[in-house]
């Protein structure tokens, strides 16, 4: 078996091998896929939160959508991953003036920055301000909105594309 790579060719002298190469090929574009899977998950935050509710007593600092990050790729039994995560480091609680609630504080003047995503995240049946439901950025990408999992799987193709592949996706 041989892949054109470029006006190469590649031997695989054993199914395992293609495998391996396949699967390196298709892991160095885990970090494309990631950056895609994080902007859904920005978009889906400006959407569900940004849009749908204006604050009438603090003033939006956006650290929250801009604490989305992509992490390193890990080999994993079944694969590679890539981690998308709220780097919460990058939201800073902020005491206000009198008249504003403070920045990501607790009552007691400490920072809350570190439960923000699970706050906004997960539903808030019995909130202190107001209940609401979880925007659930992270989990509709995970749970499979099929639109975002194909701009995702795009990432990968095109990778494996540039090198000589043929990739065909099937059914939904």
């Amino acid at each position: 078996m041989c892949s054109k790579r470029g006006d190469d060719f590649i031997d695989f002298t054993n199914l395992d091998k293609m495998i391996k190469y396949i699967e390196k090929v298709a892991s160095k574009s885990l970090p494309q896929a990631g950056e895609v899977a994080k902007e859904i998950v920005k978009d889906i935050i400006w959407k569900k939160l940004y849009q749908e509710y204006n604050p009438e007593n603090y003033t939006r600092t956006y650290q929250f959508i801009n604490s989305v990050r992509v992490g390193n790729i890990k080999q994993t039994s079944n694969g590679y991953t890539v981690p998308i995560y709220y780097d919460t480091s990058l939201i800073h609680p902020l005491e206000t003036s009198s008249d504003e609630w403070n920045i990501h504080m607790n009552l007691y003047g400490g920072s809350e920055s570190y439960a923000l995503p699970y706050y906004l995240e997960q539903d808030n049946p019995g909130g202190a301000w107001r209940p609401r439901e979880g925007i659930g950025a992270m989990q509709s990408v995970i749970d499979g909105d099929y639109d975002a999992h194909i701009r995702i799987l795009q990432e990968i193709v095109l990778a494996l594309e540039k090198k000589g592949f043929v990739v065909a996706i099937e059914g939904k």
